[in-house]
């Protein structure tokens, strides 16, 4: 009995870590829009959580939007963004957890940095989709210094290029002969944000 004891307390022991871990991602406010770093009006935010829904509806696919201010206002100090995301996406479960489908788009201001993370259902070539998604429908404006609108045109890239050719069965776009991995822009007037894109989720 002693020792059976013991196992368990060894056993809850072991798990701390984890647990810990899974503690320094916040909760998610909505699955659809989760508006930290307060750059979207109300309009917009709430048209782009319609949108989300009726995609979703319509496809099956969850996509959701993030945006905060640094990432380490939210658990991800000492954090690569890439390493952030796939946590924070992981700890949401987000997308269908048998068809590996879901889309998480995080965009962290004051970092000036952003990434767009797709589940393990996704052949690597989807990369590229992302990246045309990213540098058709949220670097103009964001070049232009209007972050609401373009988080918003991306939005729709993203929900056009990826989700529903995915749902149909149909194969990535063509990668864009102008599409680059990593880019530098404006995001004020004298500032530059970095753009990446996801590798491959993986299991936890």
């Amino acid at each position: 009995m002693r020792r059976g004891l013991r196992v368990v307390v060894w056993l809850v022991l072991l798990a701390l870590p984890f647990a810990a871990a899974a503690q320094d991602y916040p909760p998610p406010g909505s699955d659809t829009v989760n508006d930290w770093a307060e750059v979207l009006p109300p309009e917009a935010e709430a048209r782009i959580a319609a949108s989300l829904r009726a995609a979703r509806q319509e496809t099956g696919v969850q996509v959701v939007l993030v945006t905060m201010a640094r990432i380490a206002d939210h658990g991800g100090a000492g954090q690569r963004l890439e390493s952030y995301a796939k946590g924070l996406f992981n700890a949401w479960g987000v997308g269908d957890g048998q068809r590996n489908d879901g889309i998480l788009v995080l965009v962290a201001t004051d970092d000036r940095a952003m990434r767009i993370a797709l589940g393990a259902g996704y052949d690597p070539v989807w990369d590229n989709a992302a990246q045309a998604a990213i540098d058709r429908g949220f670097l103009p404006d964001f070049r232009a210094g209007r972050m609401g609108a373009g988080i918003e045109t991306g939005m729709d890239e993203v929900i056009a290029r990826i989700a529903r050719p995915f749902a149909a069965g149909q194969p990535a776009p063509a990668p864009q002969e102008d599409g680059t991995d990593w880019l530098l822009f404006p995001l004020v007037a004298g500032a530059a944000l970095l753009i990446g894109l996801r590798r491959r989720l993986g299991d936890l």
